[in-house]
């Protein structure tokens, strides 16, 4: 009697070439060795060849579960590093507004030190520094925004 239930192609190789097949495992490949087959053989066949190709399927979805997983990190991890980027940009472009961006980093970092350890975190001074950087980004804006509309002003 020959089994018409079968393994997908090269899942035989497959489990012959396992270094520790499981016990149904190798009960499978005994079966599937054998040419004539009782029908308890034939039935136990089948349900072995059942369980192997759920075995597949529950491997298969892991697997896919485990790629969805890891995109999802890297798409995540992708996206740190682009907003670690553009903060590092703006903050490279603040060093160009304050006139400082000719400066070595070596010295800039030297100087922020002792600005930030120097300086109490609750002094006025930051304050005053904050509203000061405020007025200068806002005349800049308006600035870029007056020549923006002054360039669309002359192509139309």
């Amino acid at each position: 009697m020959t089994s018409k239930a079968e393994l997908p192609n090269g899942h035989l190789q497959f489990l012959k070439a396992l270094s520790r097949p499981t016990d149904y495992q190798k009960l499978l490949l005994e079966l599937m060795e054998k040419s004539e087959r009782s029908p308890i053989e034939e039935k136990k066949l089948h349900a072995l060849i059942r369980t192997e190709k759920a075995n597949i399927r529950a491997n298969k979805a892991k697997k896919d579960m485990q790629h969805l997983l890891n995109a999802e990190n890297k798409k995540q991890q992708a996206q740190q590093r682009k907003d670690r980027t553009k903060r590092l940009i703006e903050l490279g472009a603040l060093f160009d507004i304050a006139k400082l961006g000719h400066h070595d980093p070596a010295t800039l970092v030297g100087m922020l030190n002792n600005i930030s350890t120097a300086i109490a975190p609750d002094s006025d001074k930051w304050t005053n520094w904050h509203k000061q950087g405020v007025s200068i980004l806002h005349e800049r804006k308006q600035a870029k925004n007056a020549k923006e509309a002054q360039s669309e002003d002359q192509n139309n």
